[in-house]
């Protein structure tokens, strides 16, 4: 085949939705395909990415200004309030790369975070038949979870009509939340046999299959953001009740936290009495970050029900780490499944758990941890990689080329039934 990916964020950004399409080329390259890799970048450029792949670097009118300009306040006003996100100008830029002549493809596949990729499809991009790959929800999520910035919200039924013209005029879609996918596919926006569920994974982790012991502190670590869709509270809380009821912990127990830190919650650490227990690491290269979830004796999961069509992306990389995880998920989601299809739902509790129940997860792995059996690897979770998929992928883009009904998924992990 001859394909074209279109995504936004692609290596050397370690933006999370940067693997994704990365794995993809990759494997595809690998069995022999025709790669063609549409991506941001500052200047235009185009360079080899493996076998197979090529790499066509679009500017982003973004990049540009930001280079130009900086921090300006007024500049970084104006990209932030750009609808539906501040990547339309890449899209649009992007679509006339494309009509300028661009080699012939048999198929393209768009990846949807951001929301603006849409367009592609949407408009009629000549020449080429589309696969939308759904990286996150779009108006199914904003139906339970309105925007905050008051003209988004008005704009939101125009999203909503794009989104259906998308569709429309793909050859299908591939969506990684089953929650997603039923909620699109129940709007009737979509028939079933275009659609089609390929949860995120991603590559065997370096020194996963290695057990991780300090005799001084536990390690927990955690990936992600917080914001007023997702609160920290009964993590930390639970934390500070574990440290009230082990006074010898403090000082031996500590949660790395990477990403936006605690976001709205940073104040919350000081009123809770945790003092070095939590360290705010910040945004790190993708290779460092796995790397410290080896080095890591619990990996934590806090998913808010208001996210209940999403599968988090990091899941995959923390089954794939080998290390327990102490999650804090819904009852009935879709990450709560897999963690125990997978054997790691030991210490599972409820996105809002009062902090008793936290504080004894917690316990229970610091007396493991004081016992020297804590940071030993799990058994592998095959699911979690990548390559389990690949025959898939390839089974779907052929379908999707020929104009076929998608083959089914096989007997995917269960979700519950979305919210809309």
């Amino acid at each position: 085949m001859r394909v074209l990916i279109v995504t936004r964020f692609f290596p050397p950004s370690s933006v999370a939705n940067a693997r994704r399409p990365f794995l993809l080329a990759k494997a595809l390259g690998r069995r022999g395909h025709d790669v063609v890799v549409a991506t941001a970048g500052d200047r235009p450029g185009v360079e080899a990415a493996g076998p197979g792949v090529r790499v066509v670097r679009v500017a982003d009118p973004v990049m540009v200004w930001r280079q130009r300009w900086g921090r300006r306040r007024l500049v970084r006003t104006l990209v932030h309030r750009l609808w539906p996100d501040e990547a339309v100008l890449w899209v649009m830029a992007a679509r006339r790369w494309i009509r300028a002549g661009a080699e012939d493809r048999e198929l393209g596949v768009v990846y949807v975070h951001p929301v603006s990729a849409l367009l592609l499809p949407a408009c009629r991009t000549p020449a080429v038949p589309w696969v939308v790959d759904y990286l996150e929800s779009v108006s199914p999520f904003r139906r339970a979870v309105p925007h905050e910035y008051l003209p988004h919200r008005w704009l939101g039924r125009w999203v909503e009509a794009f989104e259906r013209k998308a569709l429309r005029r793909t050859r299908g879609a591939v969506f990684t939340s089953r929650a997603n996918l039923q909620a699109v596919v129940s709007l009737g926006w979509i028939h079933p046999e275009r659609a089609t569920y390929i949860p995120f994974a991603c590559e065997p982790i370096p020194g996963a299959n290695e057990p991780f012991r300090t005799a001084s502190t536990l390690v927990m670590a955690h990936l992600g953001y917080f914001n007023r869709d997702r609160s920290p509270e009964a993590l930390l809380k639970g934390l500070a009740e574990f440290l009230r009821r082990v006074p010898r912990a403090r000082g031996r127990i500590r949660l790395d936290l990477f990403g936006n830190g605690l976001g709205p919650f940073a104040p919350l650490p000081e009123k809770l009495g945790l003092g070095d227990a939590v360290a705010v690491l910040g945004e790190r290269e993708y290779g460092e970050i796995v790397h410290r979830f080896v080095d890591a004796h619990l990996l934590v999961l806090v998913a808010s029900p208001t996210h209940n069509l999403f599968y988090p992306s990091k899941l995959a990389e923390y089954l794939a780490a080998r290390r327990p995880i102490l999650a804090l998920v819904p009852p009935a989601s879709e990450a709560h499944e897999v963690l125990r299809a997978s054997g790691r739902d030991r210490w599972v509790r409820a996105y809002d758990a009062p902090p008793a129940e936290v504080a004894d997860c917690l316990m229970e792995a610091w007396s493991e941890f004081e016992a020297g059996r804590l940071g030993f690897p799990l058994p592998e979770w095959r699911p979690a990689l990548f390559e389990e998929h690949v025959d898939r992928w390839v089974a779907v883009l052929e379908a999707a080329r020929a104009g076929r009904p998608f083959p089914d998924d096989g007997g995917a992990v269960p979700a519950a039934a979305p919210t809309i």
